[in-house]
């Protein structure tokens, strides 16, 4: 892997923003950003509290039997919030997920927080392919480079024609670039520059971008081009497809911007039609 020397100069750090291409600029983070769900909370508005001794046999048991009533209204209600909070994007209500039996939409429950076994923290199979969890170790990692250091968790992404394996990660104010990437994202990728050598030269050397071409079936291929100064950077990488939610890790833990991801099933802004698993806040 070819490395370069980043100089802190008003042109390198323009080129740290859009060397992370799955990260998105923003005013420094507002934590307004985050979307969590509620559910709702029906109260007993029951007064059979308030009654006073002088309540007749009669008159309590009409309030057991309406505190019943009530209860068995509010269970209704708090299964109904729970379901719509299952289908609705953003958070998810982890339920049972972490009790080491498996159940309902989970594809698996180790019962424990270990991304880089077979199962995921969210009780999803991990395949060790484009889309799941991922760390960068050795004294090569760098913040500019996702492809450099030695990257594991990705054993089963495919070698592919233009694209290099890259690990990226969640970045919280990085020169005033924010990613949300929790727990890392395993995926193929590749960077072109055009303009000035003194600009693009501090971008790091990732894949052929030209015959990059496609992404495995299992994932999309996303685009995106910025501008810095007088060059344009391009950025080719795969993310991974899904039909629902619960196909992504939902609940992983982002310990940069220690908050649950935002992980979802959402459109992808290069493919209409097609859905992947990401944080919408990255674009």
């Amino acid at each position: 892997m070819k490395k370069f020397g980043v100089l802190l100069s008003v042109a390198s750090i323009c080129m740290l923003f859009i060397m992370l291409p799955l990260s998105a600029c923003d005013d420094g983070g507002d934590d307004s950003a985050d979307e969590k769900n509620s559910k709702n909370k029906d109260k007993d508005q029951d007064d059979a509290g308030s009654d006073t001794d002088s309540d007749t046999d009669t008159d309590s048991d009409s309030d057991s039997d309406t505190d019943t009533d009530m209860d068995s209204d509010s269970d209704t209600d708090t299964d109904t919030d729970a379901d719509a909070d299952a289908d609705a994007g953003g958070h998810i209500d982890a339920g049972d997920c972490g009790n080491s039996t498996p159940e309902g939409w989970e594809d698996c429950d180790d019962g424990n927080e270990n991304n880089y076994d077979d199962c995921t923290s969210s009780c999803t199979e991990n395949d060790h392919n484009i889309g799941q969890p991922c760390a960068c170790t050795g004294g090569d990692c760098t913040n500019t480079d996702f492809s450099a250091g030695n990257i594991n968790g990705c054993d089963n992404v495919p070698s592919w024609t233009g694209a290099d394996l890259a690990c990226t990660r969640s970045l919280k104010n990085f020169y005033g670039q924010n990613a949300y990437v929790a727990g890392g994202y395993c995926t193929l990728m590749a960077i072109k520059c055009d303009g000035p050598a003194a600009t693009c030269n501090l971008v790091p050397a990732m894949g052929d971008y030209d015959n990059f071409t496609g992404c495995p079936d299992n994932s999309v291929l996303e685009i995106t081009t910025r501008k810095v100064l007088t060059a344009t950077i391009s950025t080719k990488y795969c993310i991974r497809k899904c039909t629902k939610d619960h196909d992504c890790r939902v609940f992983e833990w982002d310990n940069i911007w220690n908050e649950q991801t935002q992980f979802k099933c959402m459109d992808s802004p290069s493919n209409p039609g097609e859905t992947m698993c990401y944080d919408p806040r990255n674009f």
